[in-house]
């Protein structure tokens, strides 16, 4: 082959290369845009009466005063769901200091399988804590879509199901507001970074209900 001929390869694949990052990056953008939504607060949170995974009602004033982090999985999601949770406490530990008491959130999109019971299994297994909800299938549905989080059931060819889902963790001010998107490609700096970002924010409101 001519060198002219490998330079004009060269130049197409640093093309179609270039064409991938932007696409990605434009991906990354609707994320954010899409994870606010119209945005699930923690005042929305309240409405669809959601539980824990010791089966009492989730009440928003445990999370009053302080940034949280929230995502939306299943627990028998193989692989992004637990790779989520541990980056995000890693991070929480990582930054020590005030993000030690960051809560983070697991909502399950999977409420008829994930029981009180089971996630409570599934949230043990992480060497750090984090506050697990479920509930009725219409309540998580009803959150899950005033988040802007995708979520569609799938058969796999071997008969069992799965769930494509938004992958992202959503992150809250102290305010109950969403304010970022952690992203399933962001680095651990990245994660870093936004979480910082949130913690220096000071609370808005003086009681921190809104």
């Amino acid at each position: 082959m001519t060198s002219s001929g490998e330079t004009t390869i060269k130049r197409a694949r640093g093309a179609i290369v270039l064409a991938i990052a932007l696409m990605c990056a434009v991906v990354a953008v609707w994320l954010v845009a899409r994870a606010g939504g119209p945005g699930l607060n923690h005042t929305a949170i309240d409405q669809y009466r959601l539980v824990t995974a010791d089966g009492r009602p989730f009440d928003r004033k445990e999370l009053i005063g302080s940034p949280s982090v929230m995502y939306f999985g299943f627990t028998r999601c193989p692989d992004m769901c637990p790779m989520m949770i541990s980056r995000l406490i890693a991070a929480r530990r990582t930054l020590g200091g005030d993000a030690a008491d960051v809560p983070i959130i697991f909502v399950t999109i999977d409420p008829e399988y994930d029981t009180p019971a089971r996630l409570k299994t599934f949230v043990s297994t992480f060497d750090a804590p984090v506050i697990a909800l479920t509930g009725t299938p219409e309540a998580i549905d009803r959150a899950a879509d005033k988040a802007a989080v995708f979520v569609k059931h799938v058969k796999l060819p071997n008969g069992e199901d799965t769930i494509e889902h938004t992958t992202s963790a959503f992150v809250y001010d102290r305010d109950g507001d969403f304010v970022d998107a952690v992203l399933p490609g962001d680095s651990q700096q990245a994660i870093l970074d936004r979480l910082r970002r949130v913690i220096a924010q000071p609370q808005a409101t003086a009681s921190g209900v809104i």
